[in-house]
């Protein structure tokens, strides 16, 4: 088993090097925001959106049953 010295010169330089940000690298920039298979799926949603909520009701009006006296 192995026992660090956890404050070795050599750590403390290794644990500052990992937090410095790194300068020449950028994140990744992803163009799924700006591309145009998102905005038609936007679009499709909209308009299946808007034609659900404007469709007339599909259930049939109830109808009136003939309600004969028993004896």
């Amino acid at each position: 088993m192995i026992i660090h010295d956890h404050h070795s010169a050599v750590r403390k330089r290794l644990l500052r090097q990992q937090q410095q940000s790194p300068i020449d690298q950028q994140p990744a920039q992803s163009d799924f925001e700006n591309s145009f298979a998102l905005r038609l799926t936007f679009l499709v949603a909209a308009f299946v959106i808007g034609l659900n909520l404007l469709s007339p009701d599909p259930t049939p009006k109830p109808t009136h049953a003939v309600v004969r006296p028993t004896v």
